[in-house]
């Protein structure tokens, strides 16, 4: 656990800055560049070495152009403001979003760093990211020229999270909650508009030639960055009853569901949800946990992504760090619980928020009966799940 333990003080202030934003503060990111030139950060492992990582440079110029064609907001006095605008993880819980908006400032705001201090790219990676030499002398003279002070704009609640949609649709008396980012994946798992395009979903998504159960959801991920695709895959996901909000919470109305138009991994377990009139919630982001407890469930679950493979083993949490030991025997586990898995620091044990939900969870448990939660991470997101389901199946109805 040692490690896990002396890896929160070099991350604390990237942790705090996300949180800053989460709290509608606007976070100046110049003392945070010596912070994250030495945290090597799985977002920006890059920060430490000598010379320019144009290739996540270019990344973030393709996500925001805005940054080099004028349309970025500046003020009088020379500052560069960034805010949340990224289409393509507009579905993220807020606070991944506001850890890309801080990694991308950083890179941003380093790199330029570097341009002006001399520092130059490798060559030879030029040449992969560039079109031509003039293009790449044009973009990097640009990037030199971005302001000194950047500033990360504030990520701002949804004015709907008390009221989401879906959740006031949700049938009440046999409730289950699923929280956390994997619970996504248990949506893909439930979704008939997944399944009726599996074939091509898992052609779109197999790699080195390989079957996988998986393969459908990795393709699905290729899809859903087009806001098309996903806008019409949600309409028929609706039709059939699973309901989205765009604020990253769904309902699940199990009586509507066909055994055919699951993950087979889920089909023997349709039935008995079906019998006992289930509805399923799940909570994408970690906003709308509060509104989906008023709805008294009869079972809490949290799902999140996790390099150490664990189960629903008791949590030792350290309340300084957020440091989580795993397991109740000396075969235990330590990770480190972090707002987004861009700030993992140099390859330790981490889980994707466990921490922050264990807390909310415990906290609304203080004001009103609920359930005790499970908490189970891993990174076989589809296992989590699956084990899920099976948990909610497991308790009587009342």
């Amino acid at each position: 656990m040692s490690r896990v333990l002396a890896a929160w003080p070099v991350i604390a202030p990237l942790v705090r800055a996300v949180d800053a934003l989460l709290a509608g503060d606007v976070v100046d990111i110049t003392p945070l560049l010596p912070v994250v030139r030495a945290a090597r950060i799985a977002g920006y492992d890059t920060a430490g070495v000598d010379d320019v990582d144009v290739v996540l440079l270019a990344d973030v110029l393709r996500r925001r152009p805005d940054i080099l064609d004028g349309t970025a907001e500046s003020a009088v006095d020379g500052t560069l403001s960034l805010s949340d605008d990224d289409d393509s993880i507009a579905l993220a819980p807020r606070r991944h979003r506001a850890t890309r908006l801080l990694v991308d400032a950083l890179i941003v705001g380093l790199e330029s760093t570097k341009l002006r201090w001399g520092l130059r790219p490798r060559p030879a990676i030029l040449k992969t990211v560039f079109a031509s030499p003039d293009e790449a002398r044009a973009v990097l003279a640009a990037v030199a020229a971005v302001p000194e002070t950047i500033l990360a704009q504030p990520l701002l609640r949804s004015p709907s999270t008390s009221t989401t949609p879906a959740l006031r649709g949700a049938n009440p008396g046999n409730v289950h909650v699923v929280v956390g980012p994997a619970a996504r994946r248990l949506r893909d798992m439930l979704s008939p508009a997944v399944r009726r395009l599996r074939v091509d979903l898992a052609l779109l998504g197999r790699h080195n030639g390989i079957v996988d159960d998986d393969d459908v959801y990795r393709g699905l991920a290729l899809l859903d960055d087009e806001p098309g695709c996903r806008a019409e895959r949600d309409a028929a996901d609706a039709a059939e009853g699973l309901i989205l909000d765009d604020d990253g919470a769904f309902v699940v109305d199990s009586t509507r569901l066909l055994e055919e138009h699951v993950d087979r991994r889920l089909r023997s377990l349709l039935l008995p949800l079906k019998k006992a009139r289930a509805t399923i919630v799940g909570i994408v982001d970690d906003d709308h946990l509060d509104a989906a407890l008023t709805l008294a469930p009869k079972s809490i679950q949290i799902v999140v992504a996790s390099s150490a493979v664990t189960s629903s083993a008791p949590w030792f949490v350290d309340a300084g760090s957020g440091a989580i030991v795993v397991g109740d025997s000396d075969d235990r586990v330590a990770s480190l619980s972090v707002p987004s898995p861009l700030l993992v620091h140099d390859g330790v044990e981490w889980d994707d928020g466990a921490w922050r939900l264990q807390q909310a969870v415990a906290a609304a448990r203080l004001v009103g009966p609920l359930p005790a939660p499970q908490t189970r991470s891993g990174d076989d997101l589809s296992a989590l799940c699956a084990a899920a389901v099976a948990a909610m199946v497991s308790i009587p109805d009342r």
